[in-house]
């Protein structure tokens, strides 16, 4: 670890991202990072007390395991912007619902899945307060304009329970300069 061997003043890359996950008011939540190149370099200069919560994600089961201990067994999560279904078809709620536009959801989602093939910012097909989470990867910078991304999380917001979560995870804009 660098700061087991250094003493002096430095201004540490991960000290940003500190500051802006220290301010949000949940110190158990992962500071989650697709990217490998950022991972290792926030990971080797935080502090640390923070260097264990950086966790790499890059694949299905790696996201289930990081995100899906803010799914309770007996609970209900949505997938919004399913895709292929690596989420919702790994993790273990009791009730487990995947949306998307794509037709391709009514092949990939498991059999234990309820799926909406439709726009995520018209109403959803669920009840106030019926979800403990709604999951979404790499979709929300995918939404028409900033209208759809609030119909979006107000419909998100209805459907989930007092004390519910809304888990996102999006793009390294680092890589895709322009694209967003």
């Amino acid at each position: 670890m660098f700061w087991s061997s250094y003493s002096g003043n430095f201004s540490s890359p991960a000290e940003p991202v500190e500051a802006f996950v220290g301010t949000a008011g949940h110190p158990d939540l992962p500071v989650v990072i697709s990217d490998a190149q950022v991972f290792m370099t926030l990971s080797h200069y935080a502090f640390p007390a923070w260097a264990s919560r950086f966790v790499s994600v890059v694949d299905a089961p790696e996201a289930v395991a990081c995100f899906g201990r803010w799914v309770p067994p007996e609970g209900a999560v949505l997938d919004l912007g399913a895709g292929y279904c690596e989420f919702i078809n790994n993790v273990n709620p009791g009730m487990k619902y995947a949306m998307d536009l794509n037709p391709e959801i009514l092949k990939r989602a498991g059999s234990k899945v309820k799926i909406f093939q439709q726009d995520c910012s018209e109403p959803w097909p669920l009840a106030q307060s019926e979800l403990d989470a709604v999951f979404a990867s790499n979709f929300l910078e995918h939404l028409r304009n900033k209208e759809a991304l609030l119909k979006t999380l107000s419909n998100a917001y209805y459907c989930l329970k007092p004390g519910g979560g809304f888990i996102a995870m999006g793009p390294n804009i680092k890589y895709a300069p322009g694209a967003y």
